[in-house]
């Protein structure tokens, strides 16, 4: 998979806790690099940078929109294409 929608309000693991399991994995390779959007009700500046400080690469505030969905995974992989 190229991407993923992670959801921050998960039981048992919440998102950002998951993204900080997959960045910190030796076990995942070159998978712990894959591109992670925050899906999220919580929209706040300070909420977004936790996300990003998590290593998520973006966040889409709940509900969620296509257009906005579609411009961050478009902003996303944009920026890591040109980084290659």
């Amino acid at each position: 998979f190229g991407l993923v929608l992670m959801d921050v309000q998960m039981p048992g693991m919440d998102g950002v806790e998951a993204t900080r399991v997959i960045r910190s994995d030796p076990g995942l390779g070159d998978r712990r690099n894959v591109p992670i959007v925050a899906l999220t009700a919580f929209a706040m500046e300070e909420e977004k940078q936790a996300f990003l400080e998590a290593g998520m690469d973006g966040h889409v505030s709940k509900p969620v929109g296509l257009k906005e969905l579609t411009r961050t995974i478009d902003a996303i992989l944009s920026s890591r294409a040109g980084c290659s």
